[in-house]
């Protein structure tokens, strides 16, 4: 009955149109007196006990309620607010209320107990306790005995609670509280609605336990009115009750993901011998995890380097968030040569930086840095990072979006001396998005200008330059005699002009001009089919077809070759290239197009039990019809055809091959299948083969077998050598549901940098 009446004191407190009717005495009361005469509603008899026998007056004299001479301090279910307007005059506006089972008068201390569930509700805050002491003349309430006092979200457990209804203000006697994902304890805290301070510390990501992260403080500070702000001064870190690490501050926004906080590897590596390599990332400031990165390598010696991230105003038109990392050493070890065939030097480096940024609504500003002393820092030290990144890049864009058309600066550089870098110096380009023109016709435009630089690593080749200016200018016009057919008919021209040019056969710049006719047309084609399966979970099928006749007409592309470096060239692809003028990149190295492109799309699909529709397959096959040829050119293209097979959630099967169909010769053949259920395994095999370079086959496979414990492999076999190049086991284990550690052991074969043998234990907290 007490948490009731707490519940609906601290419902009406809220309402601010709530009006006292007599069906609300049921609840509670509120009453005023100038000292500490205390009175209340026995429910049970309908009437009002007193300790003393004052006029009736006030509300009680307007409900028309007698006042008794005498009373009983007993058993009770709901009794009314007590303030005593004269003595706390200057408080707060909002009153407190009061619930509790039973209650007494101290004569002694002029204080009021209030005992058994007892409550204290003013505004957003709520006091609960087995016993609260209310003093009207200090104006303080003090809660003892399994204390929970709640202030707007922060939610506090203590020993004692001592709250002072002048001021707003609180001391709080070992204090436990949580704010996801942290939990906090301490000796004692002082604080108001908007900021707390916790003596003797300590904090918990996640919840306390012998394996958490965790970090203790003579002092913490609460900051919710900053934007819930955790800070400290000279905090240390650790793990559990063991804090060896400590740094002289300590800034964390409460919400903010705490992923990679600490990582930690160690092992064995044949071309490093035995290492351990630890990582930590601390939030020192607002917004802003620092660290460092180490590595101790018994072949190599010691690496070092400061590495962090940062993220601000996430999901706001002020958003910057990035991550920076290093490594710096003196590698005593067998180095060998670089991909150039020069000795590897033996003080190495590296930085990494990615960078994101939002300036309003409409700029933004994106970069990378990717500086290495040598091409194989990363493939010795961080063999893991290298498989993603084997070629670094340094860039930096910013981007500028209007109400139809984008304005770009992008500069490419090269801060390395051992790849091959097309740079720009840096390049401006507008891109006027379609727009609609008069009688159904729309607009393109494109335009850049650029520095172009490509020094060669090797100076087998020349250097390569050229200030380059490019526009491009579309008409585009479609027509649809039918729902079911489309056809776009496209004109357009391309205008490029080089100057200062270097490395060409002839200088002198020069001037191309460039006309593109061609169209698109699609044929769209549909059928639906009454089958059902209650096994794959099939309800009905459809199957949608799409033909598509794409045609490019660009001659005497490349006019004018001998005076244009080609540092923007095509590059090596299986896949069909762009046709349309005005989408090919390659525009230093182009040649005539007299192109037809053939393509079928095929999907089927049925309907999905949540909503709308899921593909069970698809496949999709395109050629191109070469009228003009280049030199060692067929007049018809590989066939490319990629497939998808997607029966069930828990399969799928993907693949792709490109067939030359004058001899039906494979020149690329790709095929992945996955298997699942859920999370408790998972099985992928693919296979990769490129004529006449590469045929392996891949198979990886994982198994959860308990909450804490997963198995995984990974076998990489190369068809055309008859060798396992790598072979992975592992076993992954949690620990307190925060750290992960998994134990890999890895097997090579054939010359590698990597040597023969690997073994590590990597250890990473969990994102939380």
């Amino acid at each position: 009955m007490s948490e009731i009446g707490c519940r609906k004191a601290d419902e009406l407190r809220r309402n601010k149109e709530a009006k006292f009717e007599p069906s609300d005495l049921r609840f509670f009361v509120s009453l005023q007196f100038k000292k500490d005469p205390f009175q209340f509603l026995d429910f049970r008899r309908g009437i009002v006990r007193s300790n003393h026998s004052p006029p009736a007056s006030g509300l009680l004299a307007r409900l028309g309620m007698p006042l008794l001479p005498r009373v009983r301090l007993r058993q009770f279910l709901l009794f009314g607010l007590l303030s005593a307007a004269a003595s706390l005059a200057g408080a707060a506006a909002e009153q407190p209320v009061f619930t509790a089972e039973k209650q007494d008068y101290d004569m002694n201390s002029g204080e009021t107990v209030l005992f058994g569930g007892a409550c204290v509700v003013l505004g957003d805050q709520v006091l609960r306790a087995d016993q609260i002491r209310y003093s009207t003349e200090k104006g303080t309430a003090v809660a003892t005995g399994n204390v929970v006092f709640t202030s707007g979200s922060r939610r506090i457990m203590a020993d004692r609670v001592e709250y002072h209804f002048k001021d707003g203000t609180y001391i709080v006697d070992k204090p436990r509280l949580g704010d996801f994902p942290l939990y906090l304890r301490g000796s004692r805290a002082e604080g108001s609605q908007d900021k707390m301070v916790i003596s003797d510390a300590e904090a918990s990501f996640l919840e306390p336990g012998p394996w958490t992260p965790t970090l203790a403080a003579s002092t913490l500070t609460y900051d919710e009115k900053g934007g819930r702000i955790l800070s400290a001064q000279f905090p240390r870190f650790g793990v559990g009750s063991v804090h060896p690490l400590a740094v002289p501050k300590f800034d964390y926004k409460v919400g903010l993901p705490l992923r990679s906080f600490l990582s930690l590897m160690a092992g064995y590596r044949g071309n490093l011998g035995a290492f351990i390599e630890p990582g930590l990332r601390l939030p020192l400031l607002p917004g802003w995890r620092l660290g460092a990165d180490i590595g101790m390598y018994s072949k190599r010696g010691l690496m070092f380097g400061p590495g962090g991230d940062y993220a601000m105003g996430q999901g706001t038109d002020d958003e910057v968030k990035g991550h920076f990392r290093s490594g710096f050493i003196n590698d005593y070890g067998d180095r060998s040569l670089d991909i150039l065939g020069r000795n590897v030097p033996s003080d190495r480096s590296f930085v990494s930086w990615e960078h994101h940024q939002k300036i309003g609504p409409r700029l933004t500003i994106d970069g990378t840095l990717g500086y290495w002393s040598d091409s194989e820092i990363l493939r010795d030290f961080r063999p893991g990072e290298f498989f993603n990144t084997q070629v670094p890049d340094t860039y930096l864009e910013s981007v500028y979006t209007g109400a139809n058309y984008h304005i770009s600066l992008f500069g490419r550089f090269q801060p390395n001396s051992y790849h091959d870098v097309q740079e720009r110096l840096p390049e401006l380009r507008l891109d006027y998005l379609p727009t609609p023109l008069a009688l159904g016709i729309y607009q393109r435009f494109t335009a850049s200008v650029a520095r172009l630089r490509e020094d060669p690593p090797t100076g087998a080749s020349p250097a390569l330059m050229s200030d380059r200016s490019d526009a491009y200018y579309a008409l585009t016009r479609s027509f649809t005699p039918r729902e079911w057919l489309n056809l776009t008919a496209v004109a357009g021209g391309r205008i490029t002009h080089y100057a200062n040019t270097t490395g060409a056969q002839a200088n002198g710049g020069y001037t191309r001009t460039l006309g593109e006719l061609g169209f698109d047309a699609s044929l769209r084609m549909s059928g639906t089919f009454d089958y059902k399966n209650e096994r794959w979970k099939i309800n009905g099928l459809r199957h949608l077809l799409t033909p598509r006749i794409s045609y490019r007409y660009i001659p005497e592309a490349e006019q004018g070759r001998r005076f244009i470096p080609q540092i923007d060239r095509e590059s090596f692809s299986t896949y069909l290239p762009q046709l349309g003028l005005g989408d090919i990149r390659h525009i230093d190295d182009m040649h005539a197009t007299n192109t037809l492109r053939v393509s079928v799309e095929n999907t089927l699909q049925t309907q999905d039990a949540g909503y709308g529709s899921r593909d069970l397959a698809s496949l999709i096959l395109a050629n191109d019809f070469h009228f003009d040829r280049q030199p060692g050119q067929n007049k018809t293209s590989e066939t490319n055809i990629g497939f998808g097979l997607m029966p069930a959630t828990w399969l799928r099967f993907d693949a792709y091959q490109s067939i030359a169909p004058q001899n039906l010769q494979t020149r690329e053949f790709n095929t992945g299948l996955t298997i699942h259920d859920g999370d408790i395994w998972a099985l992928r095999l693919s296979t990769h083969y490129l004529s006449g370079d590469i045929s392996e086959y891949i198979a990886e496979y994982m198994r959860r077998l308990n909450e804490v414990y997963s198995v995984f492999t990974r076998l990489h076999y190369d068809y055309r050598l008859s060798r396992f190049n790598e072979q992975t086991y592992g076993l992954r284990q949690i620990l307190g549901r925060t750290w992960s550690v998994r134990y890999s052991a890895m097997i090579y074969s054939g010359p590698r940098r990597e040597g023969k043998f690997d073994f590590h234990v990597q250890v990473e907290t969990l994102g939380f």
